[in-house]
């Protein structure tokens, strides 16, 4: 048996008609392949309401589109997967559509994406390493070295969730 989410319309129609000739949940159940308790819910709807079809769900309608799923998907799949929550944001607002970061993320992780923190890697790969190494001990004599340290005074000190 599938689980699915909504019945289509036509499915709901069918179920009413074959409780309406006489078969129990469980023969539309197996006749149809869907759980007992979709068709039980299907026929109490119909009769408390006397029609088939979907009613109006209660909550906010979502601000997110369909279209703008499909935008959001684009730019991290294809254009930039380190990018973060506020850049989908900033390109909602040109738009015209103001859309919190928190509910890009949510609709992101319902499409299978997942936040994490980049990766800190050396500045040196080993080819770099190979190649300083098979230079002389004074070319180091001949470099300024300066003792500087980055200070962020507001935010967060470089960590990101991509």
């Amino acid at each position: 048996m599938s689980k699915t989410g909504e019945l289509p319309e036509k499915t709901r129609k069918l179920v009413v008609q074959l409780h309406m000739d006489g078969s129990g949940h469980k023969k539309i159940s197996t006749m149809l392949n869907i759980l007992i308790s979709t068709v039980s819910d299907t026929i109490c709807s119909w009769k408390s309401y006397k029609c088939s079809s979907n009613l109006q769900h209660s909550g906010r309608p979502s601000k997110i589109f369909n279209h703008m799923t499909r935008l959001l998907i684009h730019e991290v799949k294809k254009k930039n997967p380190r990018i973060t929550c506020s850049e989908p944001q900033k390109i909602l607002e040109v738009s015209g559509t103001h859309i919190f970061k928190n509910t890009i993320g949510t609709v992101l992780q319902k499409k299978g994406f997942t936040s994490w923190k980049p990766r800190k890697t050396s500045l040196l790969k080993p080819i770099h390493v190979k190649k300083h190494l098979k230079k002389p001990s004074s070319f180091g004599d001949k470099t300024l070295w300066s003792d500087e340290t980055k200070i962020e005074l507001f935010g967060p000190n470089s960590i990101s969730h991509v």
